[in-house]
């Protein structure tokens, strides 16, 4: 403390003329700015200064003097200690009373006096019901105040802005929960602030002035609304100037999140339907919202609060009805149309709006609004913003997947690394196209989820001004609000959380240090919020530590609108929007009779897309389970490609320790399970055999392209393909059908392969490589006597004419009987190749030439051995194409020969072969294709069909 400022305070103690004290005061005053000077100020406590300015007020000084000499008591209340000091020791406010009878309508007296007392309660909020104990006429007179402000038509002239601000900051610290009935019934203060609140509103509506004071009043309101006590409503509906509630839907926009806080405090208390302007909020908002051009690239601002308003207001049962949202449905489901969840913003967006709708679940009326609005689709396009929207049977497109869920997009709920698959071995993926390992969904390590979300949340507090302007609501700029289930709401969820951003754009109270002047402003130095000491005990809105079960109601906090989520990682986010979205699905499958757009392809294949990122316990399949439950889905479903692809997620891509495909595969079978209840019941089964005997050609040819997929009991499959025509369909398709033909071989694979079991020719014939390695006899063994094959190709071939009529019947007789050859050396062979007859005699004596010939070979090798007698040789050999030749490329080859050899050997093995060999679709195609230019259509498509029926026919193995 300097000492020329010390020196005025000892000034302050002798005895001063009215002018040489106010030329005092006015020095003293700039030397005591909070929070600059609060060194003089703690001087001024320290040394007893502070009773001299106080008596000055108890003095008949001059309104001048009392307006200085109330402005430094006013800096001095900033500091905690002073505060005490004066409220305690020198009994400050029977002074400020007395002030107030000397100069009832001065407007600085006033404005100054609000100030102290504001302050003062800002430090210890007890000293409320002391004041209204003690000097009632304080809070008269500043009820009074309020009153002539919404009367007098020149308000301005009389009381000043700030002085109206001052006095209805300073009501709302006298508001705890001893005082507010006080407040309420005895002194009408409620009512005269409603008043107020009517005309200002009427104002602002003209020429959008008086914004500080309605955000002032608005502020008062919802202290007020915290209290359980209907006499609040009552009062507001009958101030002298109307019912001040009707006025909330005028400044909705002024501020509209503390408007709805309002509502939602008072919808509780509240006895009758028209107590609350709900649907004229409620349609307020759908206006301001459907004339603006709302985008996921502009969803923020206002638009973003409007939307979050919206549902808050929603989030309580008694708004959710037709009388009061009627219209708020429909809008919410178009803006969630048009969102995307490219950012935190929108995925936040999405994730409250789709909170909100499955709080209608319980409202029939709004529930069918909803799927009239189209919010299937909506649902639809969200999830295939998280999950890019590929075909996860397509092999290309699944690889591609697999970059994608590299990324650390949702790995923070997924199990790294490998995991029992259930039957005691390590599953993870060993293929060279996954580059990371996850989970199996039947992992049982689920509970983590919802437990490692709810453990992010957290609430903000902060240190309160006393001269904040909305300090309920702002917390440096940074307020967030939890959304949690109402008490009677009607859907808890766990996840619903969602942290709003504080409106940069709403009205806020200017803070700004008023000087000293000529005319002594009222709230001249009033603090910022930053200039109260560190040390002040945040304020505990509306709370006084008293019973929270006192008659007059607890503080009713709205931990739904205030606890703070942190979001960070859109991971996070995304993960929550998907299971928004599973709970609504599962709102409209309880609904009777069934929701047919339930059995949307495009719907079920998105939830199965997004069933990659959860395990088995919560899980998109499940829902997609539950939806099945119902048959009239099924003939809907097997007229798309949905069964098709969900088979298609049964079949592992890679290895069989793959992971990933052992996820794919564990869905595909669950929901492939679900199918086959459905198609194998009673009404399933009628339904197919119904449309495949009596249903159009286009229908006939869709439902018998799925049978084979979704039927495992084979009495079903027989009479459904035989007896109803299903079969039949499936060979017409194969051989007309250009665009259905890839389709129609692979469910003809399906069948024969998993429903049928026919077997694998290579796997069940008898491998005769080592019988044929040893024989019985050589040429070695026999007498020199060559002769010599002449062949057309000019080929010559020579052979021991006794041990080869010993091997062969044919030879025997050529060359050992009547004929002209059996006394020749040199004979003719006509229609033989030479590689062939070679072969053929060193299978005679040496076998090892079956492993070097080419299969050409080979078959003419059957044909002579066949022509030739050669049974065993012919046996034999068939037996080795059949185990060691066959194969995907080889196929149609040997199937040309046997049509065109007139043996028929190999046939039906080759037909057997290309049906069930575990090779991968595209070269499955290949081979089929050509097989077919080998111009043998109708054969081949008998001798499948008749394998097929030979299957189907005979009784399955038990």
């Amino acid at each position: 403390m300097s000492g020329k400022f010390e020196d005025n305070l000892r000034a302050l103690c002798e005895e001063q003329n009215t002018k040489n004290l106010f030329k005092l005061l006015n020095i003293i005053r700039k030397e005591v700015d909070w929070p600059r000077n609060k060194q003089n100020i703690m001087s001024i406590r320290k040394d007893s200064y502070l009773k001299h300015f106080v008596n000055i007020l108890q003095s008949q000084h001059h309104r001048h003097v009392i307006d200085v000499c109330l402005s430094i008591i006013g800096n001095c209340a900033m500091d905690r200690s002073c505060a005490r000091e004066m409220f305690g020791a020198y009994n400050i406010i029977s002074s400020i009373n007395h002030v107030l009878k000397r100069f009832p309508k001065e407007d600085s007296i006033n404005g100054r006096v609000f100030r102290i007392l504001g302050n003062l309660l800002h430090h210890e909020t007890e000293w409320a019901t002391v004041i209204i104990n003690r000097k009632p006429q304080i809070v008269t007179h500043l009820t009074d105040l309020l009153l002539t402000c919404s009367n007098d038509n020149k308000t301005k002239d009389k009381h000043s802005e700030a002085t109206i601000l001052m006095a209805i900051r300073t009501l709302r610290y006298l508001i705890n929960q001893s005082t507010v009935k006080l407040l309420i019934k005895k002194h009408q203060s409620l009512s005269a602030v409603g008043a107020l609140f009517i005309k200002s509103s009427q104002d602002w509506l003209k020429d959008q002035s008086n914004d500080q004071v309605l955000n002032a009043i608005v502020n008062l309101l919802y202290i007020f609304s915290r209290y359980k006590d209907y006499s609040m409503v009552l009062e507001l509906k009958t101030t002298e100037k109307g019912n001040a509630l009707e006025r909330l839907t005028d400044v909705l926009l002024l501020c509209p999140k503390k408007i709805i806080k309002i509502i939602m405090n008072l919808i509780r208390i509240s006895r009758l339907k028209s107590d609350l302007p709900v649907r004229d909020i409620c349609n307020k908002f759908v206006l301001e919202l459907s004339n603006k051009n709302i985008d996921g690239r502009r969803f923020d601002g206002e638009c973003s609060d409007y939307v979050k308003c919206l549902c808050f207001l929603l989030d309580h049962p008694a708004n959710r009805n037709d009388r009061q949202c009627s219209e708020a449905v429909p809008l919410l489901v178009s803006i969630l149309g048009k969102l995307n969840t490219a950012t935190e913003a929108e995925l936040q967006g999405c994730i409250l709006i789709v909170d909100t709708l499955n709080k209608c679940q319980y409202e029939e009326s709004l529930v069918r609004e909803q799927l009239k609005c189209g919010v299937l689709d909506v649902l639809v396009d969200r999830m295939r913003g998280l999950v890019d929207d590929s075909d996860i049977t397509n092999e290309h497109a699944f690889k591609k997947g697999l970059k994608r869920k590299s990324s650390p997009l949702l790995s923070r709920y997924l199990l790294e690394g490998e995991v029992d698959s259930g039957c005691g071995r390590k599953r993870s993926c060993t293929c060279g196209s996954c580059s990371y390992n996850w989970s199996l969904l039947y992992s049982s390590s689920i509970t983590a989820l919802p437990q490692s979300i709810s453990e992010e949340s957290r609430m903000r507090q902060g240190q309160l001004s006393p001269v904040s302007s909305d300090d309920e609501f702002c917390y440096a700029g940074n307020s967030r609000f939890d959304r949690s289930p109402s008490p009677c709401s009607s859907s808890s969820s766990d996840y619903a959380g969602l942290s709003w951003t504080s409106p940069t754009s709403s009205p806020q109270l200017n803070n700004e240090m008023y000087s000293d002047s000529d005319d002594y402003s009222p709230v001249c130095s009033e603090a910022d919020c930053n200039e109260f000491p560190s040390n002040a005990p945040a304020e505990v809105e509306g709370s006084d530590g008293s019973d929270p079960n006192s008659e007059c109601g607890e503080v009713e906090e709205n931990s739904q609108f205030d606890d703070v989520l942190e979001e960070s990682n859109a991971g996070t986010l995304k993960i929550k929007l998907v299971l928004e979205i599973i709970k609504l699905i599962k709102s409209y499958v309880k609904i009777q009779p069934p929701v047919m757009q339930l059995g949307s392809e495009h719907l079920l294949m998105a939830l199965l897309n997004c069933s990659e990122f959860f395990n088995a316990h919560v899980n998109p399949a499940c829902v997609v389970c539950d939806i099945l439950h119902s048959h009239v889905y099924l003939i809907p479903l097997m007229r798309t490609a949905f069964v098709e692809k969900v088979y298609g997620m049964t079949e592992f891509l890679h290895t069989n320790y793959c992971s990933i495909c052992g996820n794919r595969s564990y869905i595909g079978k669950m929901v492939l399970n679900r199918l086959t209840v459905l198609a194998e019941c009673a009404a399933g089964k009628g339904d197919i055999a119904h449309e495949l005997l009596r249903g159009a050609v286009e229908v006939r040819r869709q439902i018998a392209l799925v049978v084979p997929y979704v039927i495992e009991n084979r009495n079903i499959l027989s009479k459904l393909l035989l007896d109803c025509g299903g079969l039949g369909v499936l060979m017409q398709l194969l051989q007309e059908d250009a665009e259905l033909k890839k389709r129609t071989i692979k469910v003809l694979c399906a069948l024969a392969s998993k429903k049928l079991k026919i077997a694998n020719p290579k796997k069940v014939t008898i491998d005769v490589k080592d019988k044929l390695v040893a024989p019985n006899s050589s040429q070695s063994d026999y007498p020199v006597n060559i002769v010599t094959f002449k062949l057309d190709d000019g080929g010559r071939v020579t052979a021991n004419r006794t041990f080869l009529t010993e091997k062969s019947v044919y030879f025997s007789s050529l060359l050992s009987g009547h004929f002209k050859e059996s006394g020749e050396t040199e004979v003719d062979l006509h229609n033989v190749r030479f590689e062939t007859l070679r072969c053929l005699m060193q299978l005679l004596d040496c076998t090892k030439a079956l492993e070097k010939a080419d299969i050409d070979t080979l078959l003419d090798v059957v044909v002579l051995s066949d022509r030739y007698l050669m049974n065993d040789i012919c046996c034999d050999v068939t037996n080795y194409i059949e185990k060691h030749k066959i194969s995907a490329k080889t196929v149609p080859v040997i199937y040309k020969w046997s049509m065109e050899s007139g043996l028929d050997f190999l046939r039906v093995e080759s037909v057997a072969f290309a049906l069930v060999a575990s090779v991968v679709d595209d070269v499955r195609y290949v081979m089929f294709n050509e097989l077919f230019d080998l111009g043998y259509v109708e054969e081949l498509t008998d001798d499948i069909q008749k394998l097929l029926v030979r299957y189907l026919s005979c009784t399955p193995l038990r």
